[in-house]
């Protein structure tokens, strides 16, 4: 089975669940891109947080422009660098809660720190951490 049939499938899922509220897409492959091209109208909550799945810029301006991004309110996921964080906060509009890793800054507590100090500078001030 490719890709094409598991995302195809997956929008068949989708449909038929007329309540499903989260989705929480896993994989073990880092070439297992989410699909997004999935509509659903009620999904609010999305998990793409996975052992070996790190997005980047481009990946996650394409969800953030994507049907189910654009309606998304609490997003799990892993990002490549801290830009893509404001990336995502800037661009998905309902979002209310974003449970972030970075992996550029996942390695020391002091980058850690660092990138705390940095998205404090960086959010907007309608922004909490």
């Amino acid at each position: 089975m490719d890709l094409i049939d598991i995302h195809s499938k997956l929008q068949i899922l989708c449909d038929r669940s007329p309540h499903l509220h989260s989705l929480k897409f896993f994989s073990w492959f880092a070439q297992d891109e989410f699909p997004f091209g999935i509509k659903h109208s009620s999904i609010r909550q999305l998990d793409l947080q996975g052992p070996n799945i790190v997005y980047n810029q481009q990946q996650c301006l394409e969800l953030s422009r994507s049907f189910i991004g654009q309606q998304c309110e609490v997003l799990f996921i892993t990002v490549k660098q801290r830009t893509d964080i404001i990336d995502l906060i800037n661009n998905m509009k309902n979002l209310r809660a974003l449970i972030v890793q970075c992996t550029k800054t996942m390695s020391m507590q002091k980058e850690n720190e660092n990138l705390l100090e940095w998205l404090q500078q960086h959010l907007p001030m309608t922004c909490s951490i």
